[in-house]
């Protein structure tokens, strides 16, 4: 039997890279519309605009296959407040664009990864470093170069793009926490769909007629920004993302290129300096967190435990597929229409259809086997487009591992 692997890195990390490179130029290509289109039409309108076509594009792309499953989640609250800070990034971010040059702007907001580093002490209760911080430190030293006094940007107006930096910062933060409970593509449906009702609720105080260049532009920013989150998903798929970062920063470049080509703007040796270092220090978290991640060697012993559940359903190997490629984008995966398989951090999980049963079996140490039966189970009820599963986990063997 041939199976087929979503491992990513040893496999195919050009693509990766090619997907990620694809993804930044979808994404600032979103801000060159934005910035554009923000000249002529109220903010609001703008972002309006961006989130509903981006909700419909994803519900023609995933409804069909994923069906109510799209929009199932664990955790309505978080969702709900991931979606609001997103909306933030965006209304902040698309005000910037409207008085700030399209790099400089670019530049300021990728302090995010920074912020997370800085947020996740006390949301998180992770362990930061002194090289970590200092790189923190050294990033905001960055925007401040950026912003010096005497330059043009010495204005009230960039405090848009810092906002808007601290608020995608937090989002990342709660894409993380959701990250164990829904897939990605249930956070950005809902994401899209809470923003979708937020800002169509203003937009009968802020609506002006657009033209017909620039609706289709306005429909651009969606599929844009759905295409860019699709790619990057992709990306990660098949390379790990130490070695996808570097390439994340492009996106400062390609703003750079596309200022200057429908702009006519060319940032000064200051802000160049200043995206420098600010794309230096976002490296070098990323880079700090690889190293924080690197298996260490454990002479404690824990006991691995196994569970198997048998669950009746006339198509498993839909479920196996849907799982495979769900989980593919984060853990190392192999299947085909009987059989799959996934490699988490800690345990496995084996997948195998038996005619009209599905048979699922998980090991995992024991105190982690019952939170992954329920996270399991979970997801596959998610990949059912609507079908009702019965599954009851019988534990079968635990086993001491070094």
């Amino acid at each position: 039997m041939s199976l087929q692997s979503s491992s990513g890195l040893a496999e195919q990390p050009l693509k990766g890279i090619g997907l990620i490179c694809l993804a930044i130029l979808l994404f600032a290509s979103h801000d060159t519309m934005s910035k554009y289109l923000s000249g002529f039409y109220p903010i609001v309108m703008v972002v309006w605009a961006r989130y509903v076509s981006h909700t419909v594009l994803m519900l023609g792309v995933f409804g069909p296959r994923m069906g109510m499953g799209v929009i199932r989640t664990r955790r309505p609250g978080l969702q709900i407040a991931r979606a609001l800070c997103l909306i933030g990034t965006s209304l902040f971010f698309t005000a910037g664009l409207r008085y700030l040059p399209l790099a400089e702007a670019t530049a300021v907001n990728f302090l995010a990864p920074l912020i997370v580093t800085a947020l996740s002490v006390p949301l998180l209760k992770e362990r930061v470093t002194r090289p970590q911080w200092i790189a923190v430190v050294t990033g905001f030293v960055g925007v401040l170069i950026i912003i010096r006094p005497g330059s043009s940007l010495f204005t009230p107006a960039v405090l848009l793009p810092l906002g808007s930096a601290v608020m995608f910062g937090i989002y990342q933060i709660l894409t993380r926490i959701l990250s164990s409970t829904d897939s990605p593509t249930t956070s950005n449906f809902i994401a899209g769909l809470v923003n979708s009702v937020i800002m169509t609720s203003l937009l009968p105080f802020f609506w002006e007629p657009p033209s017909w260049t620039h609706a289709i532009l306005m429909i651009g920013l969606g599929a844009c920004g759905m295409g860019g989150h699709l790619l990057l998903t992709q990306a990660f798929r098949y390379a790990p993302p130490a070695l996808l970062a570097p390439f994340s920063y492009g996106q400062i470049i390609c703003a750079g290129l596309m200022g200057f080509i429908f702009f006519g703007h060319v940032p000064d040796e200051g802000a160049l300096v200043g995206m420098t270092i600010i794309s230096l220090s976002g490296l070098a978290v990323a880079w700090q967190q690889r190293r924080a991640r690197k298996p260490i060697t454990s002479s404690r012993r824990s006991i691995m435990a196994s569970s198997e559940s048998r669950i009746a359903t006339a198509s498993p190997g839909r479920y196996i597929t849907r799982l495979c490629k769900h989980w593919g984008h984060k853990f190392q995966v192999e299947f085909d229409d009987g059989k799959g398989f996934i490699q988490f951090p800690a345990g496995t999980c084996h997948l195998e259809a038996q005619g009209d049963v599905l048979l699922a079996k998980i090991e995992f140490p024991a105190e982690e086997l019952e939170r992954m039966e329920g996270v399991v189970a979970d997801h596959l009820q998610r990949m059912g487009s609507g079908e009702t599963l019965q599954i009851d986990w019988v534990r079968v063997s635990s086993s001491p591992t070094e």
